[in-house]
């Protein structure tokens, strides 16, 4: 009875620790991949991801390559909506920090998922390439 109760309790800490719902300003750093397999998990979390940009007219995503950016292989990428959102920031490495949304899909819906209320930072590119 006592392992029983003990692996609840671990089980619940474990749910709580991993919840996005912890403090209204934390922001849990996610890979892009992460919320591409499981975004439901994410749904509505504020998030901190790493990826590259695409800021062009109708196409405003981050992937996780520069190949999947360059080929329009929006289902690998995330819609931003983002103010400061410019062709400045197009071909870019950065993390972004946002809500994210695995219900909205971007431009068209051509998208995995959206992140809202999105901040940009430049970054430096993966040590794999560019």
């Amino acid at each position: 009875m006592k392992a029983g109760l003990r692996f609840n309790c671990i089980f619940i800490l474990v749910c709580l620790a991993t919840s996005c719902a912890r403090a209204p300003d934390h922001f849990k750093r996610v890979s892009l991949y992460e919320l591409l397999a499981n975004g439901s998990v994410n749904d509505e979390c504020k998030v901190v991801v790493f990826g590259f940009i695409q800021s062009q007219k109708e196409a405003k995503g981050l992937f996780p390559t520069r190949e999947a950016a360059r080929y329009g292989d929006y289902k690998s990428g995330i819609w931003i909506n983002c103010e400061e959102m410019t062709d400045e920031w197009d071909g870019k490495w950065v993390m972004t920090r946002g809500t994210y949304s695995s219900k909205e899909h971007g431009h068209g819906g051509a998208y995995a998922g959206t992140i809202n209320d999105a901040v940009l930072y430049d970054a430096e590119p993966p040590l794999h390439g560019q």
